[in-house]
């Protein structure tokens, strides 16, 4: 099904995406111009990230052997957090992020667990995930500022099973 922005005043929808252009859900950035999804590509043989404009074609931003996925944009839309396997030896996901217009990609968490499904805080400075270890240890909330100089990692009192993100209240609540 193909995606399409709606103008709520004009009642008109917009071009969009096109079904083929993004096989997983597609994440929109702040100001609606645009979506980061994945896409494969033979050439790494994995899923890497794309930025998809609502005009204009897509752009690559990752370029990894591994997969890359899972993306979300920043709060300012300037950068786009996600998952990756290219740093793992077990190709368990850890954390990164990419500015947009950048070919840098900056680590954010490395273990040997699986952190997928980054979530931006409101005020853009930390990132959250859940993270699942392969060992029987039961998963955890776990928080790193973007600039890698902070973090925690915890498992709420009370909480049994799997931990279910849905997003930031406040930018010191989940």
């Amino acid at each position: 099904q193909d995606l399409r922005t709606l103008d709520v005043k004009s009642h008109r929808a917009a071009t969009g995406l096109r079904a083929t252009d993004f096989p997983v859900f597609p994440h929109p950035n702040p100001d609606g111009t645009a979506w980061v999804t994945t896409r494969a590509f033979p050439d790494s043989g994995g899923q890497d990230v794309v930025l998809v404009p609502a005009t204009g074609p897509r752009v690559r931003l990752t370029f990894a052997s591994h997969d890359d996925g899972a993306p979300v944009f920043s709060p300012d839309g300037r950068e786009v957090a996600f998952s990756t396997a290219r740093w793992n030896h077990l190709s368990h996901y850890d954390l990164a992020v990419i500015r947009i217009g950048s070919d840098s990609v900056l680590p954010l968490t490395n273990t040997d667990a699986l952190d997928a499904g980054p979530i931006w805080s409101p005020d853009g400075e930390r990132i959250v995930t859940e993270r699942r270890y392969f060992d029987g240890t039961p998963s955890k909330l776990c928080w790193t500022s973007v600039d890698r100089r902070r973090g925690d990692c915890f498992r709420p009192p009370g909480f049994d099973g799997a931990l279910t993100l849905d997003g930031w209240l406040s930018p010191n609540r989940l």
